[in-house]
This record gives C-alpha cells, structure tokens and sequence, in this order.
C-alpha cells in the first residue's frame, strides 16, 4: 500500500511540475525573453552579407505579402539563399494568384556590394517598392517587445509551437509597408521547438485582412 501510494504522488507532483512548466512557457516575460533574444539577432541587418556572421553555413530569407493590381488579388513572394560568404546572395520575386498560386511573373535578383540587382529593374521596383527586408529597417529585441501592447500569446505543449501578438502603430513599418503613418496593425512572432535550427517569423496584418510575413532561417 505504501509503494502505491508513494507512487501516486510521485505520479501527481511530476503532473503538477508539467502544467507549472507549460504555464511558465506561455508567459509573456518567458516568450519574449525567447523570441526576443533570437530575432535580435538578425534584426537589425542593414547588410545582408553581415547575416554570414550569425549563420556561416548559409541561411534563407523569405517574404510574402498582399498585392493587388487591376481589382486583382495576388502574392509578391521574394526568397533568397545566402550559399557561402564572399558569393552573391542569390533569389526571385515572384508574382503570383493568390487562390491558384500561378505564377504569372518571375524576377531573378542578387544582391552583392550591399545593393539588390533585378534582370528586370523596372518590374522588381513595382512589385516590390521596398527594395530589400523589414530586418533592414528595425530594429527587435525583448526590451522593445516588453513596450507593446499585448493582444494574445500561445505556447503547444504537445507540438512546440509559440507565438505572440502585438496590437501596434509603428511609423517604421508603416512607411515600409506604405501604411499612412498612423495606422494600427497587429505585429505577430512565431517559431517552433521542431525546428532544430534558426526559424523565426515576423508578421504583419490588418483590419481589412492584409498579410505580410518574413522568415529568417538557416
């Protein structure tokens, strides 16, 4: 009887442990502390070969966002891979349906000598008037999260997966985005416990339903 009961408590309390650590895990200071301490890394870069010196084995940059032409809804996706340091960082800007996912134009460009060069310099500065990536621009650490308004946060026990969201009105995204400089938007970070390596996601949304996001990854 003494075994079983022992065993039951021991059953109980490494339960208990479990949910304290889950509920510590879904905390705001826990998850920015986390998330924040990461893309800090990466944000800001104003160059992309400077990237080499968090990743030396190479690393991926992808970008996706809302475009909308003629009452036409599309995508304007831009992937690029850094290979080896001392080599161009190479990718496309794709323009694409957003319910078909056809392809209707592609863009080949590379980026050396802290510039970006497009085959196609005039479609490139249409499809995508930034002309490089929000890391480039601002900067993101866990001091600055602390400072946000704080919308909804989540952390999977069962998958790893965690998140948070921001409600924000941020000029420097604004301007990137072509916001009017006063505009509210939701701010949101993810990443995984799955993924063994560097993946972290920055994404912007709004009322009227429009999607950017950007991914770092090695």
């Amino acid at each position: 009887m003494e075994i079983k009961k022992l065993l039951r408590f021991m059953i109980m309390g490494g339960a208990i442990l479990m949910l304290l650590g889950c509920n510590t895990r879904n905390s705001r200071a826990y998850l920015e502390d986390r998330i924040g301490a990461e893309v800090s890394r990466v944000y800001p870069t104003q160059n992309l070969e400077d990237l080499f010196e968090q990743f030396p084995n190479g690393f991926k940059l992808y970008q996706v966002y809302d475009y909308k032409e003629n009452e036409h809804n599309y995508l304007v996706t831009v992937e690029m891979d850094g290979v080896k340091k001392g080599d161009p960082i190479r990718g496309t800007l794709i323009l694409q349906d957003s319910n078909s996912g056809e392809k209707y134009k592609t863009i080949d460009v590379e980026y050396h000598d802290n510039e970006f060069v497009f085959n196609d310099e005039k479609e490139a500065l249409k499809l995508w008037p930034q002309q490089g990536f929000l890391f480039q621009k601002i900067t993101l650490n866990k001091d600055f999260l602390s400072t946000l308004k704080l919308k909804e946060k989540h952390y999977n026990s069962m998958n790893g997966s965690f998140g948070i969201n921001y409600e924000v009105n941020l000029p420097e995204i604004n301007e990137y985005l072509s916001f009017p400089t006063s505009k509210a938007i939701e701010l949101s970070f993810g990443g995984s416990n799955s993924n063994i390596n560097y993946y972290y996601s920055v994404v912007v949304e709004d009322e009227e339903g429009y999607y950017f996001r950007e991914t770092v990854s090695d």
